[in-house]
């Protein structure tokens, strides 16, 4: 009830797709806040989802690569059509979970069609340790959209 009493909400969305862990977790947030679960991309496939989240025209940059098969390389770089073609044979191939569910990369939103502006980020990128690799945000700023506004 204190999710009612606080905000006025009545439900919580989350992102999954298929990681009973995080369905879990959030079901259990969301009880204890007295609102209901809603999990529109619950049981979708993985790699059409996310060919319909670059093709939607949301920008994203991997921060974050821990997994054998996600190098260094695939950092800072915004995931477009052909990078993410890219990485879906790379999960094939090396078994990590194409949406990263399993916590095989984190992500950074750094455009998408209902942002006023963009995100420009510079940085560089680090080795923590084997096989993980993180890319450092040394500056960011809002850029106007080509076009101007939302898309």
């Amino acid at each position: 009830e204190r999710g009612r009493r606080e905000c006025g909400c009545t439900h919580v969305s989350v992102g999954a797709l298929r990681s009973d862990s995080q369905r879990l977790r959030f079901e259990l947030a969301a009880h204890l806040a007295g609102v209901r679960l809603f999990a529109p991309n619950w049981g979708r496939d993985q790699e059409l989802y996310m060919r319909e989240l670059v093709a939607s025209g949301v920008r994203f940059i991997l921060v974050s690569a821990q997994a054998y098969g996600l190098g260094p390389e695939l950092l800072g770089r915004v995931v477009d059509e052909g990078l993410l073609e890219e990485i879906l044979r790379r999960a094939r191939r090396y078994g990590f979970n194409p949406a990263f569910e399993g916590g095989e990369a984190e992500t950074l939103v750094v455009d998408a069609p209902l942002f006023k502006e963009a995100l420009e980020v510079r940085g560089r990128v680090k080795r923590v340790g084997p096989d993980h690799y993180v890319y450092e945000v040394l500056s960011a700023r809002l850029a106007p959209k080509p076009g101007g506004g939302p898309r």
